[in-house]
């Protein structure tokens, strides 16, 4: 994670287990369901090594702190720029479906899940 005040908006963290990160994952997701929130939540591996990333336009200060404080349970990270510019990549064609996307991945296959 960067100490800087960054807008685009973009945090990480790697976790020691699926589960972990999905517990952490999963809150956030919960933190961000809210229009003053502009952020996509991303729950993925890199190199066989569960992350949960943030990324989007910077919150305000009371959320940032919360995300922070849940990111906190792993271990802080600096996403290499080819893996924010495909989060970012991400977000932008997730976005052309609604406000809020939900897409899980597998092995050969692929879920989304949205609302208008």
């Amino acid at each position: 994670m960067s100490n800087q005040e960054a807008n685009p908006y973009c945090r990480a963290a790697k976790f020691t287990s699926e589960r972990e990160a999905g517990a952490v994952y999963f809150r956030i997701q919960k933190l961000i369901d809210t229009p003053e929130a502009d952020l996509s939540a991303y729950r993925l591996q890199i190199r066989g090594v569960w992350h949960v990333a943030i990324v989007g336009d910077a919150p305000g200060q009371e959320l940032a702190d919360e995300l922070e404080r849940w990111l906190s349970a792993g271990e802080p990270v600096e996403l290499a720029t080819d893996a924010l510019e495909f989060l970012f990549r991400q977000r932008a064609e997730q976005s052309q479906y609604g406000p809020w996307v939900e897409v899980h991945y597998r092995p050969g296959r692929r879920f989304r899940f949205g609302r208008e």
